[in-house]
């Protein structure tokens, strides 16, 4: 058994302390984490809306020469729109691309099928609230820069084949 595998099955049965100390015991005996382990225990700490945590283990992993990359900037970003965590959510993406990390088409789409959600949402509630007008403001622009930054790879990469 590996501890990624381990962290793995911790995160699917929602035992978070239990994969937050798996990188303890994994340093215990000498292991070295990699990219797929620090990814496993941001997904658990996610899930568990431990933000705190995820970050802790983005953290740790740049510190240990294993940067963040898309998927675990995905993972967290995710569950921050999808717990309307508008101001932490906007920061971790516009870190991410900052810090040269891609996004990619679940970046893109994810985005917008939380926008399709928040929109139906306010539509049910009327227009009474108007922190749902400061999501949906937030993912659209969240979704302008993403499409930007789409734009941009391809026009670099057909500037690359020519």
């Amino acid at each position: 058994i590996t501890y990624t595998l381990l962290l793995s099955a911790h995160r699917r049965r929602g035992m978070w302390e239990e994969a937050e100390a798996v990188l303890p015991a994994m340093r215990a005996e000498g292991v070295e984490a990699d990219a797929m382990t620090y990814n496993e225990l941001v997904h658990a700490m996610t899930l568990a809306r431990r933000w705190g945590g995820a970050r802790a283990a983005m953290a740790e992993a740049a510190a240990a020469g294993l940067p963040p990359n898309t998927f675990a900037y995905n993972t967290l970003l995710m569950g921050l729109v999808k717990a309307r965590e508008w101001p932490d959510a906007e920061r971790l993406l516009t870190e991410m691309m900052t810090s040269g990390v891609l996004a990619d088409g679940y970046t893109y789409s994810s985005l917008l099928d939380a926008l399709q959600v928040e929109s139906r949402a306010h539509q049910h509630r009327g227009s009474k609230r108007g922190e749902d007008e400061g999501a949906k403001a937030v993912l659209e622009e969240m979704i302008l820069l993403v499409s930007d930054q789409i734009v941009k790879q391809y026009q670099q990469k057909k500037s690359s084949e020519t």
